[in-house]
């Protein structure tokens, strides 16, 4: 099940809803369901555990931290 995030033309709040089949999203301030779905990008936190080789090696040789 998807996360949009809309736009309320009620009452010009922005929200995110997980959407199910056939569910009609309402807005959870106002109740409106003239909605505007907007392009929203995703983004993904963490940390990461020691040295990778991948995108930093743009030729056969590795780079210093993949020694």
């Amino acid at each position: 099940m998807p996360i949009f995030e809309y736009l309320c033309r009620g009452c010009s709040r922005t929200f995110e809803s997980l959407v199910r089949r056939d569910e009609e999203v309402r807005c959870p301030y106002c109740g409106s369901t003239e909605l505007e779905r907007l392009l929203s990008t995703f983004s993904l936190s963490g940390t990461q555990s020691g040295p990778s080789c991948g995108p930093c090696t743009p030729s056969p040789s590795k780079c210093s931290s993949c020694k």
